[in-house]
């Protein structure tokens, strides 16, 4: 192994959540830090730094997706959730002959809900949004989930 890169992403839910699947908005905010954007290999582009990265969007997107199936579940499920924010990261590595790869990545979704007894949903509704996500089935790496739930006040 040559080197290896670290990205993050932010993921924050800034919507609304009524009573019912059709009463919620996806609205969000992406937040791409700073720290990610120096120059380096695959960075530059006709000699000026790219504004957003091509990798942190990738895993922004993931991200994102595993979001909205989150939220699309819990509205179906009755789980009405008033805060969600992740955030995500992820390893590429690279070898000598400059090839690179996702190795890894890391969702740290926060999300809270209106009613302690909608806690025990979390892990459930998590896993349920990896499975309908198509962005996270079509990954051939691993994703590891340090999720956490908690009620609002």
């Amino acid at each position: 192994m040559e080197g290896s890169l670290h990205y993050s992403a932010t993921v924050r839910w800034t919507g609304q959540f009524g009573p019912g699947y059709q009463e919620y908005s996806v609205d969000h905010d992406l937040e791409l830090p700073p720290e990610s954007k120096r120059a380096r290999r695959g960075y530059r582009l006709n000699g000026g730094e790219m504004q957003i990265n091509p990798a942190q969007l990738f895993l922004a997107s993931l991200a994102q997706s595993h979001m909205l199936a989150f939220l699309s579940a819990a509205a179906e499920h009755g789980v009405i959730v008033t805060g969600y924010e992740d955030e995500a990261s992820a390893w590429v590595l690279y070898e000598r002959n400059g090839t690179g790869y996702f190795d890894s990545a890391r969702f740290n979704p926060r999300v809270t809900v209106a009613e302690p007894r909608h806690i025990k949903w979390g892990d459930w509704l998590h896993s349920h949004a990896r499975a309908r996500s198509h962005l996270e089935t079509s990954v051939n790496f691993p994703i590891e989930y340090k999720a956490v739930t908690r009620a609002e006040g």
